[in-house]
């Protein structure tokens, strides 16, 4: 296993981290890019809290995360060397931020290795395209990092004397810099004389004025100002060990100083000795690392957006027709990242099927001296098709165009996306229109409350029934609840509760409520909650009118019932029918059987009289049925208007006599002007048999009483024939009384038709005949007849 404490230990040992860029080890990168037709290289340390490029060709950047590099991921699992020839055919890498990222496709990294043969760092090759590493390159990589872990073990300590300095640099070399992001100071060993730049005193935030003396400089253990800060006294003591060497020419080294509250101090120190004179030179680099690594930020933040947005960059130059392609544009096109290419050796006018169209359109572009865009289908073999998007914009140099530079972006995705939204639009758009159509449907209401009641939504046709067509200012913000009765009201609170306990789920809900015109309309609605759960729920509440529905439907429910009534009273009449029939039928054949037997005058004459009852009885059948049928038959018998009380007075006066006979007292509660449609014939007669049977079963025991009552109530005329005569024990003959010849009394008078043909002709007309009785007290039967639009 690596030991880590030991890597880091030679890395400090040799100063390998945040050190300056020394021109040694940037040849070494270039020239392996170079080798390797590829556009970066790195030497890559590996530190705890970074990788740092000790140096770098191709990229800005002076660092990148430990996550992300793939030469620690080699390291730490101690591979010889780690090879990545196409990122987009290698499972395991494919996704790696390399890759998807900064667009890299070759990737190959070995390592770098100091004492004891501990790897401290390891020397890359990275580029856009793929790449097939041959044996030939791979032991150069190795020998070449080989060679970088010699150099890095050429001098110890951190005074590493430095062959190649730039002519820049020992410039600067000056005793006093006025500058104030310059300072540093002259030493003369012989003459132990001091010059020192008041500059410093800014620079490592000692105090004002304030000058150290020169064995200051040679021990600075014993200065209280250079002991101070912790950073000051490192680098003092540093310096202290170079005028100690005399044997060290030159040496230069970043340092970072810490001080409380401020940034950090990133301070530039270079040593230049001649003899007895040492030149030192403090140079503030914090601005410009700063703006370095923003600059490096900024173009690390543009490369991952062109890499996201999936655009680059080129530049067309008309003197040499060649072009320039960023690294994400050449990505796009599928060609090779270098610094020019020629229009032929791009292929264009086989790849952009509309290849003509874009010179046209570019041509035009100069001479107009306009921007130019246009989107264009772009074919690589063996690939799905692309759509770029190319944009261009002509540079012009007094009047002359020596170029243009403009982006490449793929759109192909968009495009897709676009279609895909333009179909999610129609169907948005229909739904909207359906929604809408919905909403001012005449026969729909719509409601959105808050729970507590108030009204934040109501559709016009609501308004317009309910609202008595107030306007929306009017109306929303109000407490809707308020507009129902105490009894709704329940209802509602009720169902916004269960809408609330339950979300998304519906639940139904009647309502009965008087509308603007002072109709009561009965509302069927469906209710549930809208909105998002995370945030307060409205209730959605979407109404019918049922009122017709209910109408419709009581009514058909009383049809079936009188149609079943109807086929009830249909199965009975044919029973009874077919019994008395058949008994008159037999004794016409005991009849028959019977002829020859008799002798004498008497019994001859005695057979024709039973054959003549037994004729009437079959004939009083036969009229009895047709009667029956032509009753049940007669679906367009006629109305008329008819005055109750009058027909009352023509009905009684046909009893006069009788009147007289049994002294009869009449009582009439007939609502002056009472009428009612319906057939005056069947009336007649239901009420001329219901005054007879009173008159015929009176009890002679008291005086015959005869009340007659009429009233109206909802949809329907009620009549009241009242007596007090002997009445019937209907506990015993209940299911009797409208039987068809069934009479109650043992009289042979009695026929037992009357009830049933008035039962029969009520429900010819539509409605109905109940009676209530009692024994010894009296009978009461009522009449229910429907109104005319019923």
């Amino acid at each position: 296993m690596l030991n880590e404490s030991q890597r880091y230990s030679l890395i400090e040992k040799y100063n390998l981290v945040d050190s300056p860029h020394e021109l040694t080890y940037d040849r070494i990168t270039e020239e392996i890019a170079r080798q390797f037709d590829a556009y970066g290289a790195t030497i890559s340390i590996f530190s705890q809290a970074k990788v740092w490029f000790k140096s770098r060709y191709g990229i800005y950047v002076d660092h990148i995360s430990p996550e992300h590099s793939l030469a620690l991921e080699m390291a730490e699992n101690q591979l010889p060397y780690l090879v990545i020839e196409d990122f987009s055919k290698n499972e395991q890498y494919k996704n790696h931020y390399l890759h998807n990222t900064l667009g890299n496709k070759f990737f190959v990294s070995v390592p770098i290795v100091l004492e004891n043969e501990i790897m401290v760092g390891g020397l890359c090759v990275f580029d856009s395209k793929p790449h097939q590493l041959s044996e030939k390159q791979l032991e150069y990589l190795k020998s070449t990092a080989k060679k970088v872990g010699e150099l890095f073990c050429q001098t110890e300590g951190p005074f590493k004397d430095l062959t190649q300095i730039t002519p820049y640099e020992t410039g600067i070399i000056q005793k006093v810099s006025s500058i104030n992001d310059f300072g540093g100071f002259h030493l003369n060993t012989s003459s132990n004389e001091l010059i020192w730049n008041p500059v410093n005193n800014q620079l490592l935030k000692l105090k004002v004025g304030w000058s150290p003396r020169f064995n200051d400089l040679i021990n600075p253990t014993f200065s209280k100002q250079l002991k101070a800060n912790k950073d000051v006294f490192k680098l003092m003591i540093d310096l202290q060990a170079l005028i100690s060497n005399d044997k060290l020419t030159q040496h230069a080294r970043l340092y970072t100083l810490e001080f409380a509250l401020q940034k950090p101090l990133h301070l530039n120190v270079i040593y230049q000795r001649n003899g007895d004179h040492i030149h030192v030179l403090f140079k503030n680099e914090s601005r410009f690392l700063e703006l370095a690594h923003q600059d490096s930020k900024n173009k690390s933040f543009l490369k991952e957006v062109e890499s996201i947005s999936k655009i680059g960059g080129w530049e067309f130059d008309l003197e040499s027709s060649g072009f320039r392609f960023s690294k994400n544009a050449a990505k796009i096109l599928d060609i090779a990242s270098k610094p020019t290419a020629s229009l032929e050796s791009l292929d264009m006018e086989h790849k952009v099927k509309d290849f003509q169209a874009l010179k046209n359109g570019f041509r035009n572009s100069v001479l107009n001296k306009t921007e130019y865009s246009g989107d264009h289908n772009f074919k690589l073999p063996g690939q799905p098709n692309k759509i770029l998007r190319v944009q261009g914009k002509p540079i012009f140099i007094d009047s002359t165009c020596n170029r243009i530079v403009g982006t490449i972006q793929d759109i192909t995705e968009d495009k897709a996306q676009l279609e895909l939204v333009s179909i999610l639009k129609t169907n948005v758009e229909k739904q909207v229109s359906f929604y809408k159509s919905l909403i001012n449907n005449n026969n729909i209401y719509i409601l959105q409350l808050q729970p507590e009641g108030k009204l934040i939504f109501s559709n016009k046709h609501y308004n317009q029934v309910f609202a008595k067509g107030k306007s929306e200012e009017e109306l929303f913000g109000q407490n809707e609840l308020e507009s129902y009765s105490a009894k709704n009201r329940s209802k509602i609170k009720s169902i916004i509760s269960r809408c609330l306990e339950a979300p998304g789920t519906s639940f139904s809900l009647y309502l009965d409520r008087v509308d603007s015109k002072g109709e009561h309309k009965l509302t069927q609605w469906d209710c549930c909650t809208i909105g998002s759960e995370d945030a307060k729920q409205d209730i959605l509440l979407i109404g019918i009118d049922i009122t017709q529905l209910k109408k419709s439907k009581e009514k058909l429910e009383q049809l079936v019932e009188k149609i079943y009534q109807q086929q009830e009273r249909s199965l009975e009449f044919g029973k009874i029918v077919n019994h008395n029939v058949r008994s008159q039928v037999a004794n016409l054949q005991g009849l028959i059987q019977l002829m020859d037997l008799m002798q004498t005058p008497e019994e001859k004459m005695e057979y024709f009289n039973h054959l003549e009852t037994t004729v009437n009885n079959l004939n009083n059948i036969t009229n009895i049925v047709s009667l029956v049928l032509a009753i049940q038959n007669n679906f367009n018998y006629e109305k008329t208007t008819i005055h109750l009380e009058d027909l009352v007075d023509e009905i009684l006066s046909d009893f006069w006599k009788e009147m007289i006979q049994h002294a009869i007292q009449i009582d009439l509660d007939i609502p002056e002007g009472f009428t009612l449609t319906t057939n005056k014939d069947y009336l007649e007669i239901i009420l001329q048999e219901l005054i007879n049977n009173a008159i015929k079963f009176r009890n002679p025991a008291k005086k015959l009483k005869l009340s007659i009552r009429a009233k109206r109530t909802e949809n329907q005329s009620v009549i009241e024939v009242r007596d007090n005569g002997i009445g019937i024990d209907l506990n015993l003959y209940k299911n009797r009384i409208f039987k068809l010849y069934d009479t109650l009394s043992p009289s042979t008078n009695f026929k037992g038709t009357g009830l049933y043909l008035s039962k029969v002709r009520i429900n010819s007309m539509g409605g109905t005949i109940r009676l209530a009785s009692k024994p010894m007290e009296g009978t009461a039967v009522f009449i229910e007849l429907p109104d005319e639009e019923n």
